[in-house]
């Protein structure tokens, strides 16, 4: 479970970085309205944070495995990417198989180390 917890902060690092160049994409953007546009782009940088924040706190696998924040945080983390899943079916006008299938794998993926095989955090 170690390793699948290292796994996944490489993930949110990998998407964390994704996510910086969709927000200077957004910032691009001129054709929208001025407060969507700024709406956009400060979700964007928040949400960029949070992943990076998730990323790099999933670096201490100890913590992450034993104490009760770690588990949040694995939980926070499905929930995050399994809520994106969802939305990418319901509220996106066109779905993205790719967006789903990565999303929903990630977010299930956060999981393992909560409901999977019991072993000692090293």
């Amino acid at each position: 479970m170690n390793t699948v917890v290292r796994i996944l902060a490489i993930i949110n690092l990998l998407f964390a970085a994704f996510h910086v160049l969709l927000a200077v994409q957004l910032w691009q953007l001129t054709d929208i309205h001025p407060q969507i546009h700024a709406l956009l782009v400060m979700l964007a940088i928040g949400g960029t944070l949070f992943i990076l924040f998730l990323g790099v706190a999933l670096m201490w696998v100890r913590e992450v495995r034993s104490t009760t924040i770690g588990k949040i945080l694995l939980l926070l983390g499905a929930c995050t990417y399994l809520t994106r899943a969802v939305e990418e079916v319901w509220i996106a006008p066109e779905v993205s198989l790719p967006i789903l299938i990565v999303c929903a794998v990630t977010g299930l993926l956060h999981l393992v180390p909560l409901f999977g095989r019991r072993s000692p955090a090293r």
